[in-house]
This record gives C-alpha cells, structure tokens and sequence, in this order.
C-alpha cells in the first residue's frame, strides 16, 4: 500500500519536496526546488529522507543558499555548455 505523501520501505518517511495539508514542505531548499526525494538507510536499518535542490538562477550551494555572481555564473555555462543545470546534492 502506498501512503500518498511518504516515501520509505515501510512508506513512513515524510516526502520532503511534498507539501502538507498546510502547504508546508520539510525541504531545505532556501531558492531553488525540491527534486528527488530519496530514503537513506543507515547501517543499523533506519531511514531518513533525503532529497537534491534545483538552484534558481543566481543561487548555489548544497541548499541554494549562496548567491552566484552573475558573470560567474556566464562562465561557468561557457565552460560547461549545457550540462550546467544548477543541481546540487543535499
């Protein structure tokens, strides 16, 4: 049975990109969006949530938190191409 809102093996982890009933999420994503949401399982078995940030333009870091000086940010794309998408790893 899947509980619409929960992820895990026993789907009693709280999605943290899914917003609640009060339209609140649990993510750590200060300007950006919550994208895959995930369970980590530690090595004695429990779950915690997981999940990645998809930074806004301007904004970087693990949480979106740091802003990207706009001429920074036209190099890093020069140099990457297209394979810049802003998404860092929580």
């Amino acid at each position: 049975m899947v509980i619409l809102g929960y992820i895990g093996k026993r789907c009693s982890i709280r999605d943290p990109c899914r917003p609640d009933v009060f339209n609140k999420t649990i993510h750590s994503c200060v300007h950006g969006k919550c994208v895959n949401p995930g369970v980590k399982v530690d090595h004695l078995g429990y779950e915690t949530s997981i999940h990645e940030c998809k930074c806004n333009r301007g904004y970087t870091g693990a949480q979106c938190s740091t802003m990207v000086n706009i001429l920074e940010e036209c190099v890093i794309q020069q140099l990457l191409g297209t394979a810049y998408l802003g998404i860092a790893v929580r």
